[in-house]
């Protein structure tokens, strides 16, 4: 179930003093909470997963805890997306890749 309480932050379009277009990468991602998760459990993982605004972010998060945490699955989705499943605490933590 999505919560709106974590929307996600789309780049921002800022121009420099020439007017160029300048692109500010994401700075949060959102959690998705498809499990009905209790608040706690919601708020604490929101912060684990806020700064992984890539798969190698996470991976490298994943290694440093202990035991260290490492992908279980790659699901296909179609030529271009993927979902990577990452077990964490009896539930999986799910990534969107395209």
């Amino acid at each position: 179930m999505w919560n709106e309480s974590f929307s996600a932050t789309r780049p921002k379009l800022k121009r420099d003093s020439l007017g160029a277009i300048q692109v500010t990468a994401m700075t949060d991602i959102p959690l998705i909470d498809y499990a009905n998760l209790d608040e706690h459990t919601r708020q604490r993982l929101a912060a684990v997963i806020a700064t992984h605004t890539s798969l190698e972010r996470a991976l490298n998060w994943g290694r440093t805890q202990r035991p260290p945490l490492a992908v279980e699955a790659i699901l296909t989705q179609d030529e271009y997306t993927h979902d990577v499943l990452i077990p964490f605490e009896n539930r999986y933590l799910v990534y969107d890749t395209t």
